[in-house]
């Protein structure tokens, strides 16, 4: 292969054209930083904006902010950094102006005003306002956003995958990528980083480009996780081998009333607290699989197993068309593809990973990492435990965390007199371990080795000690065999090194799932199937030393801020059952 090589030069590097990306590009141009952003794909049409961007959580200035506060950490679970939560729901409605400014549209009512609608939570007195874009579709609003970024100056590189970042003195000074369809070399000097690319949903998901490369990139750097065994650990439900229903959302708000039944046939979500229906309204939290799996593993593992589903529901397709709107004839494509009818709709259940947010690179109020001149966004980063289908996570979290990581790296660019110099050896080494597998000729599959790490999930999806530390094993094998991947092209040598960043990150997930002892968000653990709010009121941190994952626990300032749980260890489906003091 004909290899050329490409140097750009910036003051402000962003990793991935998402929501995240886009918002901090376009407040680094703001500020003066000349700013580039590279995305792996096709900006606008990869990443987890691919998987549809349609509900947006808003706080409006006049709503009950210390309601939205105190519920927000209740949601959280009190991981949550409260100083990062106080900051944010003040900011969100500032930034849900900007996105009416670049040009974002939002479904309206009969008046022409943005129509909201609020979904329910665990807390009856807590509900989220929500509003629903127009029309849906993640790349339509990505393209709006990647425009506003141009037409401010920002430049913008598709499918350059960025591999690793470089590294003068301890701070952050560029990173090395190649073209993937040339195959070129790229090295960018500049004087700070935005990781803002997607981070994972499980090897098993219908995403494969979802692999974590932020995570492992800030890990190999020197960066610290954080709470990456809540990072897409959400235990849900979803028919074997067919995508439709679940892939559609018709878990998604509003909630029709399909029931879920086990073996015995009956509907045990009402046994539990946390499951029952809310009366008039939908099942309680959003999405409801929080604690529907909780509910589903506890039935199956006391022998009353399997679980199913029953989708007949009366007027299903008109509640669909109602609540997706133009959207819908995407869905009904969906759907046929997958040989679903919205009539005819029963499975089993099974038991896996699903999309879940709540850990990633860490990350202060400002977006910093521990690297200096690195900062995170979005999925990338772990927004300072806004976890999964909290208020402030998603595109809410997002937006705030990009338009925070997009100033502070732009102040740490402009503050610097010049760039630093970027060793040569440091650039030539990383070179050759980009093109290494293009040298094995009869090397191992990058295809191989996945399949290999999705086993090592199985053991990582449902927890307890001895899968976990199987888990460990099985990807500390898979890690020895990466050294041999092969690749033809440059299509291949991207799926080389992205299972490589699956394997870290997965390895630092098990870790941190197995030191934390207890249930709690959609960390589940067999063995310890209790939320202890007397002892976990810990963050994990992951960091690499000298090649070597280490994985340890910080106490959570919990004294110091507002919001305090009562100090007992209960039962997460039924929190009312205490144990004794």
């Amino acid at each position: 292969m004909n290899i050329s090589e490409h140097v750009v030069a910036t003051d402000v590097l962003v990793v991935g054209a998402g929501m995240a990306g886009s918002f901090a590009a376009i407040r680094a141009r703001e500020l003066g930083a000349e700013t580039v952003i590279v995305e792996q794909g096709k900006s606008g049409f990869c990443g987890m904006g691919a998987r549809g961007m349609h509900q947006l959580r808003v706080v409006l200035p006049e709503d009950d902010l210390d309601a939205v506060m105190e519920g927000t950490v209740k949601e959280c679970e009190y991981i949550i950094d409260q100083d990062y939560a106080e900051m944010a729901i003040k900011e969100m409605w500032d930034r849900f102006q900007d996105l009416l400014k670049f040009g974002i549209k939002f479904r309206e009512d009969e008046s022409g005003q943005i129509e909201w609608f609020f979904m329910d939570t665990y807390f009856p007195e807590f509900k989220q306002r929500c509003t629903t874009w127009e029309p849906m579709g993640g790349h339509v609003q990505l393209l709006k956003l990647k425009g506003e970024a141009i037409r401010r100056g920002v430049k913008v590189l598709d499918r350059i995958f960025i591999v690793d970042l470089l590294t003068v003195d301890g701070k952050v000074c560029g990173a090395v990528g190649f073209d993937t369809i040339k195959g070129d070399f790229y090295l960018f000097k500049t004087k700070a980083v935005v990781l803002a690319c997607s981070g994972s949903i499980g090897p098993g998901h219908g995403m494969p480009q979802l692999t974590g490369d932020g995570w492992a990139m800030a890990l190999r750097a020197g960066a610290e996780l954080r709470s990456m065994e809540f990072a897409n650990s959400v235990v849900g439900a979803g028919v074997p081998r067919v995508s439709g229903p679940f892939f559609v959302h018709l878990y998604s708000s509003p909630m029709p009333d399909y029931p879920i039944t086990n073996a015995m046939g009956e509907e045990f979500l009402e046994k539990y607290e946390r499951t029952r229906k809310i009366p008039g309204g939908r099942l309680q939290a959003g999405p409801p699989w929080l604690r529907q799996g909780l509910a589903m593993l506890r039935e199956i593992r006391e022998g009353r197993g399997p679980c199913t589903i029953d989708w007949r529901v009366p007027d299903m397709g008109n509640r669909l068309r109602e609540y997706y709107a133009s959207y819908f004839n995407k869905v009904l494509v969906q759907m046929k593809h997958s040989g679903i009818t919205l009539d005819k709709s029963v499975g089993v259940l099974n038991l896996g990973i699903v999309s879940g947010q709540g850990g990633g690179i860490r990350i202060n109020v400002n977006a910093e990492t521990t690297l200096p001149g690195l900062c995170a966004a979005g999925i990338a980063s772990d927004q300072l435990g806004a976890v999964s289908h909290s208020t402030l996570c998603g595109l809410a979290g997002a937006a705030i965390t990009g338009y925070r990581a997009g100033e502070s790296a732009a102040k740490h660019a402009l503050a610097q007199p010049k760039s630093d110099v970027i060793s040569a050896g440091q650039v030539n080494q990383l070179k050759n371990e980009i093109y290494a597998p293009l040298g094995h000729k009869q090397g191992v599959l990058s295809n191989d080795i996945r399949s290999g790490v999705a086993d090592a999930w199985i053991n990582i999806d449902i927890r307890e000690e001895p899968r976990l530390k199987k888990a460990q094993e099985q990807l500390e094998e898979l890690g020895k065999e990466t050294p041999k991947l092969s690749a033809d092209d440059p299509h291949e040598l991207v799926k080389c090194h992205k299972v490589k960043n699956l394997i870290l990150y997965s390895q630092a997930t098990a870790e941190a799932a197995l030191l934390r002892c207890e249930t709690r968000l959609g960390h589940y653990r067999l063995d310890y199937p209790m939320t202890d709010n007397k002892n976990w009121l810990k963050w994990v941190i992951n960091r690499q030393v000298g090649g070597e994952l280490q994985t340890y626990v910080e106490d959570i300032p919990i004294e110091r801020w507002k919001y305090k749980p009562e100090p007992v260890v209960f039962d997460p489906l039924e929190p009312s059952k205490k144990e004794a003091s």
